[in-house]
């Protein structure tokens, strides 16, 4: 399955992290409508893109884990 169109060029999305930094962003989706992949799916082809994009396994680890998890006080 193909990931659905961004409604946002992907490098305008990292050029915007590079900015903000990767440290205060949260990567999340909102999918899991029928015509979407499921969640899960529809993040793992995010990080995919994010990567190919150029943002590292670290600043993507921060947005997924870290950040959300501080954020929810689990850190």
């Amino acid at each position: 399955m193909e990931m659905p169109d961004f409604r946002r060029d992907p490098q305008l999305m990292i050029e915007a992290i590079r900015v903000v930094g990767a440290d205060r962003c949260i990567l999340t989706t909102d999918l899991g409508q029928n015509y979407n992949p499921a969640p899960a799916e529809g993040m793992r082809m995010m990080i995919g893109y994010m990567l190919k994009y150029g943002l590292s396994e670290k600043e993507i680890e921060l947005m997924i884990k870290t950040n959300p998890a501080k954020l929810l006080g689990l850190d």
